[in-house]
């Protein structure tokens, strides 16, 4: 998660000083204007999940989890606020609770035992 966090600090400190002074880099090639544009990849998520977790149920582990997380360099909250609106919107189920009172947490890998299993809505 550090070097994630590191990625998204230079991003965003990258992203201020385009917008703020547009200068060419020193070590470019003259006339070569620099365009560098870190992507948004925060609407991801949702897409990976969708083909991560098939219609089979799913265990939400640790292990699980941290491969979500290392796969695609998204942060938890993320997607924890995907998997709620794929639930909102019928796409996803949780097979051993029921998540409607969750707010923030939807997604509790708890391993081992009390690892929830998730699956597609088909």
């Amino acid at each position: 998660m550090l070097l994630v966090q590191r990625i998204t600090q230079q991003e965003t400190k990258l992203r201020k000083q385009q917008e703020s002074a547009p200068i060419l880099d020193l070590f470019s090639d003259e006339g070569v204007e620099v365009n560098i544009k870190p992507e948004d990849n925060r609407c991801a998520e949702k897409s990976y999940l969708l083909k991560t977790i098939t219609d089979k149920p799913c265990l939400i582990d640790y292990e699980k989890w941290s491969r979500f997380l290392e796969d695609t360099d998204l942060y938890p909250t993320v997607f924890q606020l995907a998997m709620k609106e794929l639930v909102k919107e019928k796409k996803m189920v949780n097979v051993d609770a029921d998540v409607t009172k969750r707010r923030t947490k939807i997604i509790k890998p708890h391993w081992p035992n009390k690892s929830e299993h998730w699956k597609k809505c088909l």
